[in-house]
């Protein structure tokens, strides 16, 4: 690739992944382009769908997200590995600026990570760690809550972001019926 087409593709991430920080990733591609300082054409010969963009801008906080999936997967103790797991992925050392951690595990690559998040709440209701009407699509709650807060003050991010795990403890009360929220690749509940 060319020295040119190396920084215009740069810039075009860079691009993408500030205005997703900002909107989210229903940001349109002319937005990007323009904001990258390149030509729609420009932005469609690196990325052809906007599904590739989406992922290039996000693909750090994919591997974030993945690996700590992965890593609470892994822990023999569910709920640790739960609270971990979300910790560490609003550790401000390694989010990737602003950028929402809920669209990196509901995004196209976010498959290994909803996998691991499923089987995690699987094992964590069956210990009685976990209340036994938390859902998978509730950590999408959690996510975005997170994420708004996180851009603005990521110290109350933290903050909130425990008191909703507390809040999926098995000892809590009952929670009210939960609307129906679509998450790719998940089953609705």
């Amino acid at each position: 690739m060319r020295a040119d087409a190396v920084r215009n593709r740069v810039h075009i991430v860079d691009a993408a992944r500030a205005l997703m920080a900002a909107k989210g990733t229903g940001v349109t591609l002319r937005a990007v382009a323009r904001h990258a300082g390149v030509g729609t054409a420009t932005l469609t010969r690196h990325f052809p769908t906007r599904e590739a963009l989406v992922e290039a801008a996000v693909a750090r906080q994919i591997d974030v997200c993945t690996e700590a999936t992965e890593r609470a997967a892994a822990d023999p103790d569910p709920w640790r590995g739960l609270n971990g797991m979300v910790e560490r992925m609003f550790d401000p050392r390694l989010r990737d600026g602003d950028l929402p951690v809920g669209d990196a595990i509901t995004g196209p690559d976010g498959a290994r990570a909803r996998h691991n998040v499923c089987e995690l709440t699987r094992r964590a209701q069956e210990a009685g760690q976990l209340r036994a009407d938390f859902r998978p699509a509730d950590l999408l709650l959690l996510t975005t809550a997170g994420d708004n807060l996180a851009a603005t003050s990521p110290p109350a991010a933290r903050r909130l972001v425990a008191y909703l795990l507390q809040s999926f403890a098995a000892r809590t009360a009952p929670l009210p019926d939960a609307p129906p929220i679509a998450v790719p690749g998940t089953v609705s509940g």
